[in-house]
């Protein structure tokens, strides 16, 4: 699971916010990338509301981070919003089967 720590932590109200762990996106945080993009047409923002469904960061919390970091971010996160789940780019995943 790859580990992303702020270079300064992001504080709102008592909290603090300093360590990004990102396992595997979950269906729920590709899907608030989708939307996001629809309706924003912004990748940044989309990325934005994956990030914060995948990590329960308040949204205020998550447009604080620098762009220098959300790069690295996106790095990670990028290849699961396109739909390539292997995080690679290159030739298409298999077909998932159907649930039986």
């Amino acid at each position: 699971m790859p580990t992303v720590t702020l270079k300064k932590p992001i504080i709102l109200g008592e909290r603090q916010f300093a360590v990004i762990d990102i396992d595997e996106p979950t269906l729920g945080g590709i899907a608030a990338h989708e939307v996001s993009l629809a309706s924003t047409g912004s990748e940044t923002a989309a990325l934005m509301a994956m990030l914060a469904a995948e990590t329960g960061w308040p949204m205020d919390a998550v447009r604080k981070i620098k762009a220098s970091e959300m790069e690295a971010l996106a790095e990670i996160l990028l290849p699961f919003a396109k739909g390539d789940p292997s995080g690679e780019s290159g030739e298409a995943s298999p077909p998932m089967s159907p649930i039986s």
